[in-house]
């Protein structure tokens, strides 16, 4: 009973949705998706643009629109949770297995709207404007899901900067013990750290953590600006 009743809690952050996907199309491996910013994935026919299914199903309740291409064609977006204990996860999925799998992300009181984020070859970027919700205020207010979020500005802007790559051990022709880094692209392999690096752009500091993951969520560094 007790369980039953937790899980009741539970879905009342998981909001009515719509299931029309009219925000972006894509082609993902030989499929064509359409895509929103709801749970589910529609994939259709490009020749006639009958729908013909549901393709996949995000990890969590919302997740954006616009994902982006990883190295070896993976698909790489974000997906957010609305909670007593809300999280915003990045997560991957190939073409083949259909199976998305989560590589990291943050805890938040208050998460922000994420229309989209960013790629570098080392980092997944998730800009956090102020623009930001209680999730029991989408449970208790009866306002359409966007309204409930408020734009607080004097909270700034946070950047959090997800570690993508992986420091991979060389060999040497000089000595056996000598061992270079080599960073590839992006992957969602785990995550090692030589060490600390900090930069300065555009007055917005930039911690970069050293950090091991051997298995689950990469690593995360947070910059606030200024």
């Amino acid at each position: 009973p007790c369980r039953t009743r937790f899980g009741r809690i539970a879905s009342m952050f998981r909001p009515q949705v719509t299931d029309n996907p009219a925000i972006n199309a894509l082609r993902f491996g030989e499929r064509y998706l359409a895509l929103s910013e709801t749970p589910m994935a529609y994939e259709f026919d490009p020749a006639t643009l009958e729908t013909l299914g549901v393709l996949y199903e995000n990890p969590d309740a919302f997740a954006t629109a616009h994902p982006h291409e990883g190295p070896g064609g993976e698909m790489l977006n974000l997906s957010t949770k609305f909670g007593p204990r809300s999280v915003q996860s990045f997560f991957s999925m190939t073409a083949g297995e259909l199976a998305p799998q989560k590589i990291g992300g943050v805890r938040r009181q208050r998460p922000t709207y994420q229309h989209s984020f960013g790629l570098t070859d080392r980092w997944l970027i998730l800009t956090e404007f102020p623009f930001s919700v209680n999730p029991l205020d989408i449970l208790r207010t009866g306002r359409p899901f966007i309204e409930n979020f408020a734009w607080q500005p004097e909270q700034g802007t946070r950047i959090v900067l997800v570690a993508c790559a992986r420091s991979l051990p060389s060999p040497s022709s000089r000595r056996a013990s000598v061992v270079t880094t080599v960073l590839p692209r992006c992957t969602t392999m785990p995550v090692q750290r030589t060490g600390p690096v900090f930069a300065v752009i555009a007055r917005v500091k930039f911690a970069f953590s050293p950090s091991v993951v051997p298995r689950g969520p990469a690593s995360a560094t947070e910059t606030k600006a200024a």
